[in-house]
């Protein structure tokens, strides 16, 4: 039989997908690669339980209300029936709570954390992967895990290794909106509306998800635009639309990251105020301009910081240029490795505090 892999991670409108979308490619990875039989751990929800279905990946349902010692319980048991062969963990608080990571250490197997935090944060795992490039100039040197940090880790589809936005050139002519798979605060028509007041010669490619739980009432509104649109709905990736458009407006999550390395000029829109770090150090690295947060930005301020950046071609220039040397797209390959590495040092009896990975 094949050797099981559990990946916990959760999604829903308002902490968004984007944890579950990575789950999915570590999933695919982890089987094709490893051979190894992947199950996702999550707690119900609509939204994610949409995006997950529509994958095809083979998912253990918790009770939505689930608490640390509810998850403590169900790891217990499930070492009971079967030992996994790896555990990735990619939860937002749960993987610093002491007793949370106690019982999954105590299946006895390789444990891989994923997390995005800006701030220092250490985890109890023989891998620490943190994508966020905030975490550059944090020293780790003196804990047990391995810690990748720094955007050039962040994990997205293996095409984002040879895809490439054309250079910029001329007036822009086509915007990417695109705000995540659930868009927490439904900022996508609060950008529409600005855009379409701009009364420019501009078109508009909109990338949504039936778990944000709008698309009905979207398909209406665009109707009513005098800008030309076109709707795109549960799209299995992004890849193919990047290189459409001239700039893209998004959310700072998993897109923000992936636009980046596709060196397709772009500004955030931040849904959660942890998305906020992540923009304004992507802007001091010259390859995003942060609007702000959706709760304390004005209809009036955001129009003129959008107009401002449409039309700031130098600024275009400079994120297609410097991009490449920030992100390259080579997370999942990186992940890869990883994952190799501890698996040799679990089938050699040697533990990561016994062994250097």
């Amino acid at each position: 039989m094949p050797k099981t892999a559990l990946i916990r991670a959760d999604g829903s409108k308002s902490i968004g997908l984007g944890h579950i979308s990575r789950a999915c490619l570590v999933s695919d990875m982890l089987q094709q690669r490893f051979g190894l039989e992947p199950k996702l751990v999550t707690k119900k929800n609509l939204s994610s339980e949409y995006f997950i279905r529509e994958r095809g990946i083979d998912t253990i349902l918790l009770p939505e209300e689930s608490t640390v010692e509810d998850e403590i319980l169900f790891f217990r048991q499930f070492a009971e029936k079967e030992t996994p062969s790896l555990i990735v963990l990619d939860v937002l608080d749960y993987d610093i709570n002491i007793s949370y990571t106690k019982a999954v250490r105590e299946l006895d197997c390789p444990v891989i954390a994923v997390t995005d935090d800006s701030q220092h944060r250490v985890i109890d795992a023989d891998v620490i992967i943190n994508g966020n490039p905030s975490q550059l100039g944090q020293d780790y040197s003196g804990e047990s895990g391995r810690y990748l940090i720094g955007a050039k880790y962040f994990i997205m589809d293996s095409k984002y290794e040879s895809i490439e936005a054309k250079e910029p050139e001329g007036d822009v002519k086509n915007i990417l909106l695109t705000f995540g798979g659930s868009d927490h605060n439904n900022l996508l028509f609060r950008v529409l509306d600005i855009i379409e007041g701009m009364k420019r010669k501009l078109s508009v490619m909109v990338v949504a998800s039936k778990a944000s739980g709008y698309v009905e009432r979207l398909q209406e509104y665009l109707k009513r635009l005098t800008i030309p649109t076109q709707l795109f709905v549960d799209v299995k990736s992004l890849v193919p639309f990047w290189e459409q458009c001239d700039i893209a407006i998004t959310a700072a999550g998993n897109t923000l990251f992936e636009r980046i390395a596709t060196r397709l000029p772009g500004a955030t829109l931040c849904q959660l105020d942890r998305q906020m770090k992540i923009a304004d150090c992507f802007e001091s690295l010259d390859v995003n301009i942060n609007l702000g947060s959706e709760q304390n930005v004005s209809d009036d301020i955001l129009s003129k910081r959008i107009a401002d950046f449409i039309d700031n071609r130098e600024l275009h220039h400079l994120q297609y240029t410097k991009s490449p040397q920030i992100i390259d797209g080579k997370g999942l390959r990186r992940f890869n490795s990883e994952v190799q590495s501890v698996l040799e040092i679990y089938q050699d009896g040697l533990r990561e505090t016994d062994k250097t990975i």
